[in-house]
C-alpha cells in the first residue's frame, strides 16, 4: 500500500462545495421521499458530475500522466486521526501568525497548560478548533 497526497487547487472552491451538498441532499431526499425516478436522479448526478470534472480539469496543477490511473472518487468515512504531531505543527503555525492568546485560551478551555497533557480523545474536536482559528490541519 501507498501513500498519494494530492492537491488541487479550484478556483470557486465555495461555489462548488455548495453545489456537492445540494446534489448530495438531493440524492438522499430521492431516496428516502421516492418521488424520483432512478433515470431522472441519474441523469442530475451526471450533469452536476460532469460539471465539477470541468471546473477541476481547468486547473493547471492537476494533469494526470499517461503512466498513472485516474484517482477514485473516495468519501471519507469517519472522521480523520489527529495525532499529537499534526496538533502541535498547526498551533506552532498560530503562533506564528501571532495568535499565541487564542491557542493558550483553548489549551484552557481543554483544561491542559500544554498539548502534550491534551487527551488524545479529544484531538479532534481540538483540531477542528485551531482550524476555526485559521490553523491549516
Amino acid at each position: 500500500m501507498f501513500e498519494m497526497k494530492i492537491t488541487i487547487t479550484v478556483p470557486d472552491l465555495a461555489e462548488a462545495i455548495k453545489d456537492l451538498a445540494a446534489a448530495l441532499i438531493f440524492s438522499k431526499d430521492s431516496i428516502t421521499k421516492g418521488n424520483v425516478c432512478e433515470e431522472d436522479s441519474y441523469k442530475k448526478h451526471t450533469v452536476e458530475t460532469q460539471k465539477v470534472n470541468n471546473d477541476l480539469s481547468t486547473s493547471p496543477e492537476v494533469q494526470p500522466s499517461a503512466a498513472e490511473p485516474p484517482a477514485a472518487h473516495v468519501v471519507p468515512t469517519s472522521a480523520p486521526k489527529y495525532t499529537l504531531d499534526m496538533i502541535a505543527k498547526a498551533g506552532t503555525a498560530l503562533i506564528d501568525t501571532g495568535k499565541i492568546n487564542e491557542l493558550t485560551a483553548l489549551l484552557a478551555k481543554y483544561g491542559v497548560d500544554a498539548l502534550t497533557s491534551l487527551n488524545p480523545d479529544y484531538y479532534g474536536t481540538f483540531a477542528s478548533e485551531l482550524r476555526a482559528l485559521g490553523a491549516q490541519i
